[in-house]
């Protein structure tokens, strides 16, 4: 296996950061039934303890797009270094809040620093490696997150058993990521020269985008996202309700998924070198569709493990092959803003997940919503099968 072309400490560092993104949610995830409880004589709590959780997404969606135009222009380090200072501060802040308002608005702090975070990493992955050796470390980044994720959420769910606000303080780990991406961290020679000229214009003339295919990259994102994200929002509820699991269950409920997405993510890049990026989404929504379906018939919490197991096979998929998607269609002097647009797509979908799910759930209950996500990944399955087939027959 050929080693990185950026040196290992800006690997690993890269690495490192990139749990921050998942770190958001997967961090507070096994309290929210409790965070509901304390906040019970709160008016729409129900919905309100959800959003605690998809509330950042929302922000993560509107900061990315800016976050990517800024790193274009004016380079990719500072941004993430004022980013890792701020969500430091803002995550660790959700455990001092007195009240729901300050609890939602930490947490929409939170969201714009993940926007800046993800969009930053990503683009600096593009930056640092090309080809093959993208795909892999795209790959290896996925993975990360979802080791860490799986760390993260069983932690969560161990500190949420002794109070809702101690989870929090795991967004202090942001406080030790900070100096090392100061220190082994540097600026792409290439994201300077292209952002300005001596006079302060932009000296680099790119082809247009292929927009289209942007787009429906941008959608397939966003719907991904939706359904993935039912997952960390409604499953805690629909287990506990359910099948009376506890906080340390629900917490190594999720951490299997992440688990299983991570070890499928470090294959991503040995899956491309067989399977193009709309093949790879053949097989990945395939394995979701799966996934869902076994979650929405589980009698019991061993089935639910089995379908995250599943489930989890396709999300390791996932991301990293709408970054790689992503990457290969923009310009170089345009990947901040494409990636930016990639994130917002994603974690827009992770805001609207428990919007529309909660109706589905109080229209059919939580097991049959989730015998709706699994048709809808089928359906996205076999409309990538039909397209393969019709591109072979031209």
């Amino acid at each position: 296996m050929a080693e990185p072309t950026a040196p290992r400490s800006q690997h690993v560092i890269l690495m490192v950061a990139s749990t921050m993104t998942v770190m958001a949610g997967a961090t507070i995830a096994p309290a929210l039934p409790a965070i509901a409880r304390h906040f019970a004589d709160v008016e729409g709590i129900d919905i309100l303890a959800r959003l605690t959780l998809t509330l950042p997404a929302l922000f993560t969606a509107i900061g990315a797009p800016l976050a990517g135009a800024l790193i274009d222009r004016f380079g990719r380090l500072r941004l993430l270094v004022a980013a890792t200072l701020v969500y430091g501060i803002a995550g660790s802040a959700g455990g001092l809040a007195d009240s729901m308002g300050l609890l939602l608005a930490s947490r929409a702090v939170l969201g714009l620093s993940v926007g800046a975070i993800m969009t930053t990493t990503i683009t600096l992955i593009a930056d640092y490696y090309h080809g093959a050796e993208r795909n892999r470390v795209m790959g290896q980044q996925a993975a990360f997150m979802g080791l860490g994720a799986v760390v993260l959420v069983t932690l969560g769910g161990v500190l949420a058993d002794v109070s809702w606000r101690a989870p929090f303080g795991i967004y202090g780990l942001a406080f030790v990521f900070l100096p090392l991406i100061v220190v082994f961290l540097p600026e792409p020679a290439r994201a300077g020269a292209r952002a300005a000229g001596a006079d302060g214009a932009r000296t680099t003339v790119s082809p247009p985008p292929p927009r289209r295919a942007i787009a429906q990259l941008y959608i397939l994102a966003f719907l991904a996202a939706a359904a993935f994200y039912t997952i960390p929002v409604e499953l805690p509820f629909h287990l506990e309700r359910s099948m009376t699991v506890g906080a340390v269950g629900i917490g190594l409920a999720l951490a299997v998924i992440n688990l299983l997405s991570a070890l499928v993510s470090l294959t991503y890049g040995r899956l491309r070198t067989r399977l193009s990026v709309s093949g790879v989404f053949l097989v990945l929504f395939g394995f979701m569709a799966a996934g869902f379906a076994v979650i929405a018939t589980a009698g019991s919490y061993a089935m639910v493990i089995v379908g995250l197991v599943v489930c989890g096979v396709g999300t390791g998929m996932l991301f990293p092959n709408l970054s790689v998607g992503a990457g290969a269609l923009a310009p170089e002097a345009m990947r901040g803003r494409i990636v930016g647009g990639l994130t917002t797509a994603v974690f827009l979908g992770q805001f609207s997940s428990p919007l529309a799910s909660q109706p589905l759930i109080a229209r059919l209950g939580s097991a049959n919503m989730y015998g709706v996500v699994a048709a809808a990944m089928a359906l996205i399955a076999a409309l990538f099968g039909l397209a393969m087939i019709s591109r072979r027959a031209t």
